[in-house]
This record gives C-alpha cells, structure tokens and sequence, in this order.
C-alpha cells in the first residue's frame, strides 16, 4: 500500500491583489492550502514540487483480501476454514448428543444436510455454466484457422492495405479472440 502527498502544497491562484479570485482563495484557505510565493509582479516565484510517496507493508489479512498470494495458499487456507468449520458444527453435534437427556437420541443426519444446503449451489452453477461453454465453444469454433468464418485475410484497422505478415496475422487472432471473449 502506498501513500501519495505533496510537501507545501500550495495554490497557484493569484493573490486577490494581483487579479486571483477571492472565492477559490477562501475555498483554499479553509483547506489550509495558501497561494505560492509570487515575485514583484504577481507570478509565481518557483514551480518546483516535492512528490512524497512512502509504502506501507500490508498485513496478513490485507494480503489475503487482496488477493495477492498464490493458489495453493488460497486452497490451503480455504481447506482449512471449511475442516475447521466441519469440526466445530462435530463437537457441538458430539457435545449435545452427549449432554442430552433423551433415551434414545435421533441419529446425525450429516448426508441429508449437505444434499439440501448444496443442491441449490450445483443447480447454479450447471445452469450458469452450460450456456457459456456453448458461447465459448461457438467462438472458437468460428475462429479457427479452417472454421466457418475466414478473417487471416482482414487489417486490424481499417487503413491497412497489401499483405498481412506472420506477426501482424498472430496479433489480428489474438485481438479478435480478445473482443469476442470482451464481447461474451
């Protein structure tokens, strides 16, 4: 993370007595910004700044949030959450069944839990899937190098004219892969 500030930040605005605005002064005054340091004249002595930017390390939650590890951490560390709340909601299940007072306790119905709480979260994501697998098929399918429509021939832009190189033809596929992807 990065902070970024000006040392003595001032207003370029004239002073009032050299044609600068009384309003944008008061505006700038209340927000402790005064007017640069002018000559005789009224125009500003130095235009010379001084840009700070200091960096601050993030912490451990920061990192996370922003997602600025790897895979493996984020699976390891998801992993770990999931099996930790598996094992809470164990021994809170463990400790009732253990504390209660009937003679014969009802058995853990674990499996018929997780078929409610997930069916709903498979449905959806097979319903958002499909769809896009043959919108994502399709687009490959008709920009292939022998597919239905034949663009190895076309400029990127529409002034270009004569033959099309190798580099010019790898980036025409990329950029057109690139929009239709944009575009989906």
């Amino acid at each position: 993370e990065a902070a970024i500030y000006f040392h003595d930040l001032c207003t370029t605005q004239k002073q009032d007595y050299f044609g600068g605005s009384a309003k944008i002064l008061d505006d700038m005054k209340e927000r402790d910004i005064l007017p640069c340091e002018s000559d005789i004249n009224g125009a500003i002595k130095s235009d010379n700044y001084e840009l700070i930017i200091q960096y601050y390390p993030l912490g451990w939650f920061d990192l996370l949030n922003r997602f600025e590890f790897g895979g493996p951490v984020y699976f390891f560390f998801y992993t770990a959450i999931g099996l930790t709340i598996c094992l809470i909601g164990g021994s809170v299940y463990g400790i009732n069944r253990l504390l209660t007072k009937f003679r014969h306790p009802p058995p853990f119905q674990g499996w018929q839990l997780v078929a409610l709480v997930s069916r709903p979260q498979i449905e959806g994501v097979i319903l958002a899937v499909i769809p896009y697998m043959v919108v994502v098929s399709t687009i490959h399918t008709l920009f292939r190098h022998d597919g239905v429509l034949q663009f190895d021939s076309l400029h990127k832009n529409w002034m270009g004219s004569g033959s099309i190189g190798d580099v010019e033809e790898v980036e025409n596929a990329m950029g057109r892969m690139g929009s239709a992807f944009l575009v989906l």
